[in-house]
């Protein structure tokens, strides 16, 4: 019994690493294009990429944990039903609670993780990297302006460069200036530079340029030439607005918080169903994983393998899972239906716990019938 209980264990996470180094190397090729993207928009440095593309790694780790190890139970299990290695087990008399135990303490396990995550380093990784994404779109030299590109710094503010250096200077400078609509601006300068004002200001200097301005009553434009001209930036800084996607930087003593002190009824209601989400996610892979378990340890033995019976399982899995995400959904304005988070993912453990108390009921009353007519029988 240990000893398959050590081997089962000990495959099972052998399986999972292989299965999520494949989902996230899988899940942080799409998230680096976006980030290469934000990154080299920003200025920001191969150190800052990386440390984004990690922080990203608890927002989805959670989220793949259970169909990873729903594929790791499958794949082992599968791998000891080829191998007749089950058949033997069960002929030693192991009975197939026995034989899940390796699976139930894997899971136990991993859903202990998956709360971790889900309550407190999600939330910590995600508030981090929204810093760290808010302090390169602010970063006036790098984000702000670049080299050959049209830049909108605000709807009525348009900036373009031909050149810039690594130190801020700028050289074939062109702004397009409508705040005030009914007198539109052109500015050409030769050169200019960025001037950081400090972490929330900021300042562009052009020097040796023309300012041109256009005057819609009179049809006429006005020129006028400078040796310097400035433009402050602060006004047009990106600014963070509190929304709902600041629930999901919030760990859980800081939800529970927000939820106390929030006056309107949906926005309070997305919190708890929030709140309720970070408990429930967690909870699919002790369903999954007794689902896995249990419908192959049932099967019957076929030469041709237990495919259909796998692809059984996936279906099964992701319809519960599809349905986890609509419920998520309609409790935001059904509250009504937030008990059925918990029970849904749970649905095969208590599917599967009332089959096998039938099952064992039914034979015991088949043993008892049996030797009832073995009695009678012997009788006459």
């Amino acid at each position: 019994m240990k000893l398959f209980f050590k081997y089962g264990i000990t495959n099972l996470a052998i399986a999972l690493v292989v299965i999520l180094f494949g989902l996230i190397c899988a899940l942080w090729l799409t998230q680096s294009i976006r980030l290469i993207e934000f990154v080299i928009a920003g200025g920001a440095s191969f150190y800052m990429f990386v440390k984004l593309l990690f922080l990203t790694l608890p927002s989805f780790l959670y989220l793949i944990l259970p169909i990873a190890a729903l594929i790791a139970v499958l794949f082992v299990y599968n791998k000891m039903l080829q191998d007749n290695e089950l058949v033997v087990l069960k002929a030693a008399g192991m009975s197939t609670l026995q034989l899940m135990r390796p699976a139930l303490v894997f899971a136990i396990v991993l859903t202990l993780f998956s709360f971790a995550l889900t309550i407190e380093y999600a939330p910590q990784a995600q508030k981090k990297m929204t810093t760290i994404q808010q302090t390169i779109k602010n970063d006036f030299s790098a984000f702000m302006i670049r080299e050959g590109v049209f830049v909108d710094i605000s709807k009525n503010l348009t900036v373009f460069v031909s050149e810039k250096s690594n130190k801020g200077e700028l050289f074939g400078v062109l702004i397009y200036d409508t705040r005030q609509k009914e007198k539109p601006v052109t500015i050409f300068a030769q050169s200019g530079q960025i001037v950081e004002l400090d972490e929330s200001k900021g300042r562009v200097l052009i020097y040796n340029g023309s300012r041109q301005e256009y005057n819609e009553q009179t049809g006429r434009i006005g020129t006028l030439n400078f040796a310097e001209y400035k433009i402050d930036l602060d006004q047009f800084k990106r600014k963070t607005t509190e929304s709902f996607k600041d629930v999901k930087e919030k760990n859980f003593s800081d939800l529970w918080e927000s939820i106390a002190v929030e006056e309107k009824p949906l926005r309070k209601n997305k919190m708890i169903i929030e709140m309720h989400r970070r408990f429930t996610i967690p909870l699919y892979i002790l369903g999954f994983t007794v689902l896995g378990a249990s419908v192959l340890l049932n099967s019957s033995f076929s030469r041709r393998g237990f495919s259909k019976n796998i692809v059984l399982i996936m279906v099964i899995a992701m319809a519960i899972r599809f349905l986890g995400l609509m419920l998520e959904k309609l409790a935001i304005k059904n509250p009504v239906l937030t008990p059925l988070l918990y029970i849904l993912p749970l649905a095969p453990i208590l599917y599967f716990a009332g089959y096998g108390s039938y099952t064992k009921l039914f034979t015991q009353m088949r043993h008892a019938t049996n030797k009832r007519l073995s009695h009678g029988r012997g009788a006459r």
